[in-house]
């Protein structure tokens, strides 16, 4: 069967999934699967469809194998595959290098290994009561500088289970800074901190600087028609990107959180300009923070409160992150993704940055 044919049957199976026909769509992705079985997306298919159906130990087993045909192009597995020990060991041997994407994946493999004892929890992967995977888990999405609060959660878990396993001290500290900072502590607060959802959006590793007031506004071009769309915006400026509420057409959520790296900030006016590419965006978007309230006139530098946090600093750092990020996992691979595959499996990075972490790896 060609492969058109094999893409036109994971669509379909796909749709009958959405509709709730789970049995019909299960054939025909056991078909795609049987043509193609080491077809991921296929098989992520296979996994929703069997946990519609609550066929959990199906859908465990091909979770798993999903989890192993990618760890398997991407390096070594332990041995014993089928024991969540082996998999944990694996996990913390991938935390003590900074591989902590793959580190996850093996804390799932381990995860999807262990038995049910709360079906509840299956959504969350909290139906187990095995102390190290939470424990674990915590870790790594702490280094991984996301979800402070699943974290905790974790830790909370891992030291019920297990009193011996408990909070770091340096995790509980950036843990309650987070929380202090998110309700105002050290933000420079020109429009109220609370008036929009926006907090939610803001990735847990973010120091919020800034709450103030802003006009957004996108440019389309329909042939020779131009259309403009304008609207006001709460803005947050943290010390990752910035975040701000999103309107249609010009954007897909009504909350936007948006990285430096795809941002071009223009000091004299207090505009940010967004790339499209920018999750949440169908089009580029610009957003003006308001002028200082507080300055009498405008020969003031009316934007000093947001000249004061030396964007362009921060901004390169984060790219020094995101070059060393980069080089760790392309370290962790016996063969290097060109620049299209890592930017569709792992994040969207400069061409040119991408190039760099290629070098300094040849030169290590």
């Amino acid at each position: 069967m060609s492969e058109r044919k094999i893409s036109s049957l994971k669509v379909k199976a796909k749709r009958l999934n959405r509709k709730g026909n789970f049995h019909k769509a299960l054939d025909l992705i056991e078909k795609v699967l049987i043509m193609s079985p080491d077809f991921i997306d296929a098989m992520n298919i296979k996994a929703q469809i069997l946990y519609n159906l609550e066929n959990y130990d199906e859908f465990f087993q091909t979770s798993f194998n999903m989890n192993l045909l990618k760890l398997q192009k991407e390096g070594d597995i332990p041995t014993e595959i089928n024991s969540p020990d082996s998999w944990i060991k694996e996990a913390n041997s991938l935390i003590n290098s900074g591989q902590y994407d793959r580190a996850l994946l093996c804390i799932a493999q381990a995860t999807y290994k262990s038995p049910i004892v709360n079906k509840y929890g299956l959504s969350s992967m909290n139906h187990h009561e095995n102390a190290k995977i939470y424990y674990f888990t915590a870790i790594i999405l702490f280094h991984m500088q996301e979800k402070y609060d699943i974290v905790i959660s974790f830790f909370e878990k891992a030291n019920k289970l297990d009193p011996d396993l408990i909070i770091p001290n340096k995790i509980k500290e950036i843990y309650n800074d987070s929380l202090s900072n998110r309700s105002g502590e050290g933000v420079n607060i020109l429009f109220p901190l609370t008036v929009s959802n926006l907090r939610a959006v803001i990735p847990y590793k973010d120091k919020i600087l800034v709450s103030t007031y802003a006009s957004a506004s996108a440019k389309q071009w329909f042939g020779n028609e131009q259309r403009t769309y304008t609207w006001k915006t709460h803005l947050l400026i943290s010390d990752y990107g910035i975040a701000f509420n999103g309107a249609e057409p010009a954007c897909n959520q009504a909350a936007i959180y948006t990285p430096f790296r795809f941002i071009v900030h223009i000091r004299r006016t207090g505009r940010f300009s967004i790339s499209h590419k920018a999750e949440g965006l169908n089009i580029k978007v610009v957003v003006q923070a308001i002028g200082d309230p507080q300055a009498k006139s405008r020969k003031e530098p009316i934007f000093q409160y947001i000249d004061e946090l030396n964007l362009q600093s921060l901004k390169k750092l984060r790219e020094e992150e995101m070059l060393k990020r980069t080089v760790i996992k392309l370290n962790s691979f016996e063969f290097l993704p060109s620049y299209k595959e890592y930017i569709k499996n792992f994040e969207w990075i400069p061409k040119a940055l991408y190039k760099k972490a290629k070098k300094d790896i040849k030169k290590s």
